[in-house]
């Protein structure tokens, strides 16, 4: 109404919403959530009447959700490129297209058909009808639409992705089909001669949408309403906004337009006015959220950096990735960095044509820098001031795209050449962010994972046939992973390091202690007896009570504080067998005396330790996930290896010196020296 206001708002909680639309004369309202669910809505009442559930392909997700304005069923299209017809009275849907992803779409009710356009410039009309016998929808596909089998093409330009379709809308009077591209200009098809019969330019730009009234065309790109004579093909500028509009809907002839700038406007073709009847809230065009876990910062959980140099082939390897991920249960919400700037033009020299003329391709980058950046050409002195005479283009012909045709280059002979004998111009989609990496161009690949269903090392693993197969096909181009993945890689490679020079250091300061080598080797083989007890302890902890658990950075960080504890109860041992030695005891019986003496204190200083662990193992009275592998690690890989300790040792201990009793007689001097002293003194 005018003035237009908010007249209610129903409050749905944290869900998304993805699209919608009203029912039963619009006292009921459908919207499609972020929990893939369909709600009915009473409005009047604010409480949700029907709720279904829909199921789509593994990976798969809602895009946008479209209800027939009658309100007989709603179409859902996904990021896959699928559209579902779905029954808004018992919640089943059937596929209806599959294919490039859909850029727009627009219902015509009294016609009863409906049209939309995709990403790769393909335009599809469908008919429907109800059966009143059956109540079932019967759709029919108008075939002189169909690009792919050849029919009848909708533009008579190779289709590109500059040629996706933003915008639709159909003359019912005169049976024409208008479609509005992405490299803007719009195109006329006739629904009953089966071909294209018109088109317009109407901007360098996108057009956001379009309304056809009599005998004109009105049409949003570059930021402005932009009114154009069909007959005469004369512009006229009717208003100018922010940004562009973000959804559009007719009612009533008029045009009702919700843009990005936070505006909600109101076009009335019939007189032609654009009015902006309020500012909505509209805060933020994307939200991600991101749940961080303890620890230092790591990259995305899938991050795969594709380089190379060719943009084209970048973002074809992309999409190979992006596919691939998509198959893998566990993983979503894969995305690239890949963003589309300003829109940029491409000089596209004939050489051929410029060798003839006697003009390089160096005089040709030069006259037009020169050009639109100005050039030196001379200077003034003027007193202590030296200023500089730069030529240039006037300013309202730098920003106008027409004067690139009014460029003359200087050739061999003195002759100027007009540039549009040499080169044309071709219009590409900008690049907002150029990545590098090695100095080479990088598209990097990203996704999250369900760290329930998989985990970042799986999915890389899963992912290496697929890095072989495309870098063969491609060997100018890397495929390497990274991410936390390649996080994870460096940190456990510094761990190993760490780990290498915590056991020399443990080795060093035995060899000091006890004066000879052969002990501290016996002492640290408990090192390789606790990592066994980690694996077995992991091994059994997963297959009965915590099936989520896996060998993380941080057990692998208990591990190598484990190598300092679990010699402890070694060194004890080995050090009263000695001293046992040294009052005379032979070997086999400082052997058996001393790891009968020393047993109970080993398993107390175990047992204590062990048990002031597990409660941080096992998160009795307050659970940390960034602590608890590394104390589960550090618990059973200490009661595991104390345990075998006890029985390995001794034996271990007997066996290096008896073989230094058969390969150097002397080395066990020092014992027998003391055996015989003590045996004289007693004497």
């Amino acid at each position: 109404k005018n003035p237009a206001r908010i007249f209610n708002k129903i409050p749905l909680g944290k869900e998304f919403i993805f699209g919608g639309g009203l029912l039963d004369k619009g006292n009921k309202v459908a919207v499609y959530t972020g929990q893939n669910e369909i709600l009915i809505l009473d409005i009047n009442q604010n409480k949700v009447l029907k709720r279904f559930s829909v199921s789509l392909k593994n990976q798969d997700a809602a895009s946008r959700f479209y209800v027939e304005p009658n309100g007989k069923f709603a179409l859902l299209s996904t990021d896959l490129g699928i559209l579902y017809q779905i029954d808004l009275s018992s919640g089943s849907k059937e596929k209806l297209y599959s294919g490039s992803t859909m850029s727009v779409l627009r219902f015509f009710p009294k016609e009863k058909m409906f049209a939309f356009g995709t990403d790769s410039g393909e335009v599809f009309v469908y008919h429907y009808q109800e059966d009143a016998a059956e109540e079932v929808l019967h759709w029919k596909k108008v075939p002189a639409l169909l690009f792919e089998k050849g029919v009848a093409k909708f533009s008579h330009q190779k289709q590109t992705a500059m040629e996706r379709v933003e915008s639709l809308f159909l003359d019912k009077q005169n049976k024409i089909l208008y479609a509005g591209l992405f490299n803007g200009t719009v195109y006329g098809y006739s629904l009953t001669k089966h071909k294209v019969v018109s088109s317009y330019f109407i901007s360098e730009q996108s057009v956001w949408w379009l309304y056809v009234y009599k005998n004109f065309l009105y049409a949003y790109s570059d930021k402005q309403v932009i009114k154009l004579d069909m007959q005469t093909g004369q512009k006229q500028i009717l208003a100018k906004s922010k940004a562009r509009p973000l959804y559009t809907f007719f009612h009533q002839g008029n045009a009702w337009v919700f843009s990005a700038a936070r505006e909600v406007a109101l076009f009335q073709p019939n007189i032609a006015k654009w009015k902006i009847i309020q500012k909505a809230n509209i805060l933020f065009t994307k939200i991600e959220f991101k749940q961080t876990g303890g620890g230092p910062p790591v990259g995305a959980p899938v991050q795969v950096e594709i380089m190379g140099d060719d943009f084209s082939i970048l973002r074809k390897l992309a999409n190979r990735v992006k596919e691939q991920l998509r198959t893998m249960d566990g993983v979503y919400d894969i995305r690239d960095n890949w963003e589309t700037g300003t829109e940029e033009y491409h000089i596209e020299i004939d050489e051929e044509r410029a060798a003839l003329a006697g003009v390089s391709v160096a005089q040709i980058a030069s006259t037009l820098q020169t050009a639109f950046e100005g050039r030196v050409a001379t200077s003034i002195k003027k007193a202590d001031e030296e200023i500089d005479i730069r030529v240039i283009f006037p300013e309202n012909l730098r920003e106008r795209l027409d004067s690139l045709s009014k460029v003359m280059v200087r050739n061999r002979v003195g002759n100027l050449v007009p540039i549009t004998e040499l080169a044309y111009f071709k219009r590409y989609p900008g690049v907002a962010l150029i990545t590098h990496k090695d100095n080479r161009r990088t598209i990097y690949v990203k996704a999250n994972l369900n760290e329930q269903k998989t985990s970042s090392v799986a999915v890389t693993q899963k992912l290496k046939p697929l890095f072989k197969e495309l870098e063969k096909k491609y060997p100018d181009y890397n495929l390497v992973s990274g991410g936390e993945y390649e996080d994870t890689q460096e940190s456990m490679r510094d761990l190993a390091k760490a780990a290498g020079i915590a056991i020399m250091g443990i080795g060093a300061i035995l060899v000091l202690l006890f004066g000879n080598v052969r002990h501290p080797r016996v002492i640290m083989i408990a090192i390789p007896l606790g990592f066994i007890g980690v694996s077995i302890a992991f091994f059994l902890h997963k297959i009965t009570v915590q099936p989520k658990l896996v060998f993380s950075f941080l057990a692998s960080m208990g591990i190598v504080g484990l190598t300092g504890v679990v010699v402890n109860d070694s060194i004890i041992l080995v050090d009263t067998i000695n001293k046992l030695r040294r009052t005379g005891m032979s070997l086999h019986d400082a052997v058996i005396f001393g790891a009968k003496q020393r047993l109970r204190p080993v398993l107390l200083t175990t047992i204590t330790t062990v048990f002031g662990l597990l409660p941080t193992a096992y998160g009795i009275g307050g659970s940390d996930p960034f602590l608890k592998p590394m104390a589960l690690a550090m618990a059973w890989g200490l009661a595991f290896a104390t345990m075998i300790t006890l029985l390995v040792i001794p034996g271990y201990y007997v066996i290096w010196e008896d073989r230094g009793f058969v390969f150097h007689r002397n080395y066990d001097k020092e014992f027998i020296a003391l055996a015989q002293l003590r045996e004289e003194s007693n004497g």
